[in-house]
């Protein structure tokens, strides 16, 4: 049983870092819909940006989504967070080791554009997803 953890899908090809975690209920939080559902959404997000601060314009939609993942999850402790990888580096690496540290260096060292959050702890990336390359990696931890 998992407590807490984070989904973080990404676009180097839209500078785009997505990162949804909770600090409670992980366990829902890995239950293959909820996984979809917030590829799907990271996706949707993709399709309506041409550059990162335009996240900002659907500041109302994503509100929206972390009040959904709230109730499904059944908690308040959850974070979500948008990063801009135009400022610093690309999201790469050859094994999904590389990938997850290349993230947790990316969400140290920069502000979030966008971020909604009630869960502040550090938790651990339970799944990545490249955008660009359709793939998802689980974390073993």
């Amino acid at each position: 049983m998992v407590s807490s953890g984070a989904l973080v899908a990404f676009s180097n090809e839209k500078n785009i870092l997505i990162i949804l975690k909770v600090c409670e209920n992980a366990d829902k939080l890995l239950e293959s819909k909820n996984v979809k559902d917030f590829i799907r959404f990271s996706n949707e997000i993709l399709e309506h940006i041409e550059e990162p601060t335009d996240i900002l314009d659907y500041y109302t939609h994503v509100k929206m989504l972390y009040k959904v993942i709230k109730e499904r999850l059944q908690t308040e402790k959850v974070g979500f967070y948008v990063y801009d990888l135009e400022v610093s580096y690309p999201i790469e690496g050859n094994t999904p080791e590389e990938v997850e540290r290349a993230i947790e260096r990316e969400a140290l060292i920069d502000k979030p554009i966008l971020a909604f959050s009630r869960c502040f702890e550090d938790v651990p990336i339970l799944l990545i997803a490249d955008l660009d390359n359709y793939r998802t990696y689980e974390v073993k931890k």
